[in-house]
């Protein structure tokens, strides 16, 4: 369910804190301001009241990946399908992006036989701690992440992920020519990639039903490779085990 179609009679079930979904390490005082209106398609008969809830979760799937255009990202494949950017490839289909494949229906489920990277080398859930704190590498910077209708567990928990520069002032996304200077996937920042408070990497749930902590040396080649569901690369990074 997207928060996008909650119902008010939902919003005390959305908002219950579950544990299951909140990493003991994160030290977050403050919940995650959720907010949306119903979409067209909702059943919610009301279209035009913006819907607010508290969230609480610390777990992301992608929603694609963006690299640099050069340095270590032009050795990644441009998938090149009309209009998404390469944002069909994650392992979690996100109906939002149109179509799985650019043959397939737009409300068709990932299939496994669509991961033909590996079930163990594909990444399906990772942690993207601190919401709404805004942290980069060990520091929490202001304002806080502006997340709309994401970070509840009720919500549309999906972003386009990138790499960034260890300090974060850099990123694929907005600096796409940043090359080797935003090489990073891991505990750089927790806005659009995998983040944690654990030292020296991460928990990472693997399409195989593996979870592993993944060193935050991890290139970002190889961050790009498991968040791919079918790049066609091996893998070659020591930090990956």
């Amino acid at each position: 369910m997207e928060i996008r179609l909650l119902r008010p009679s939902q919003q005390k079930v959305v908002e219950t804190k579950l544990p299951v979904f909140i990493c003991p390490s994160v030290d977050r005082p403050d919940p995650i301001i959720c907010s949306g209106a119903a979409t067209a398609g909702s059943a919610n008969a009301d279209k035009g009241t913006t819907f607010t809830v508290n969230g609480w979760i610390d777990y992301l799937v992608p929603n694609g990946i963006t690299l640099p255009t050069n340095g270590f990202g032009a050795g990644f494949p441009r998938f090149n399908d009309p209009g998404d950017n390469s944002n069909r490839h994650q392992a979690m289909f996100d109906s939002s992006t149109n179509t799985a494949f650019a043959n397939r229906d737009s409300k068709a489920p990932r299939k496994l036989r669509d991961i033909t990277d590996g079930l163990s080398k594909t990444l399906l859930v990772n942690e993207t701690a601190g919401w709404p704190q805004h942290w980069v590498g060990k520091q929490r910077v202001l304002p806080d992440v502006s997340l709309g209708n994401r970070g509840s567990w009720a919500a549309w928990q999906a972003f386009a992920y990138w790499t960034s520069s260890a300090d974060g002032s850099l990123n694929a996304s907005t600096n796409p020519t940043a090359g080797d200077l935003a090489d990073c996937g891991i505990n750089c920042d927790n806005q659009h990639a995998i983040y944690s408070f654990h030292t020296g990497g991460a928990m990472i749930l693997f399409c195989d039903g593996s979870v592993r902590f993944i060193n935050e040396s991890l290139s970002g080649l190889a961050f790009a490779q498991i968040v791919a569901c079918d790049d066609g690369q091996v893998i070659n990074d020591n930090n990956f085990q």
